[in-house]
């Protein structure tokens, strides 16, 4: 077997995991993001909603978590060219906070969905 069918993917499997500890060390918004989801994973499987509903609310939360990571990723990247304001770095950014925004706004959607489903 080609070494690069282990290597590869386990250096990919790293880089990730870097990746992680770097937002939730230096990334504010992704650190709250975290506690959102820790404290879902705790109540969600001890509310009355059922299987399918608590997975779809967990993986959901997690589009956020994403999309904060594609944002801060993209600010970097601005930041590292230039640090000065820019028109186009503004856009740049905004387009990805935009992102972050419309997942957390389809959360709370999914959320209400659901809590009226059943909480009525």
């Amino acid at each position: 077997m080609k070494r690069w069918l282990i290597t590869r993917p386990f250096n990919a499997f790293l880089y990730s995991l870097a990746g992680m500890r770097t937002a939730l060390a230096s990334e504010r918004a992704f650190q709250q993001e975290a506690i959102v989801f820790i404290i879902l994973l705790v109540v969600v499987p001890s509310s009355e909603v059922d299987f399918h509903s608590a997975v779809l609310i967990l993986l959901a939360w997690t589009v956020v978590m994403v999309a904060e990571l594609l944002n801060s990723a993209i600010e970097a990247c601005f930041d590292r060219i230039s640090t000065e304001d820019h028109a186009l770095a503004k856009i740049g950014k905004d387009l990805a906070s935009a992102a972050v925004f419309l997942s957390i706004l389809f959360n709370i959607g999914l959320w209400i969905a659901v809590g009226a489903r059943y909480y009525n």
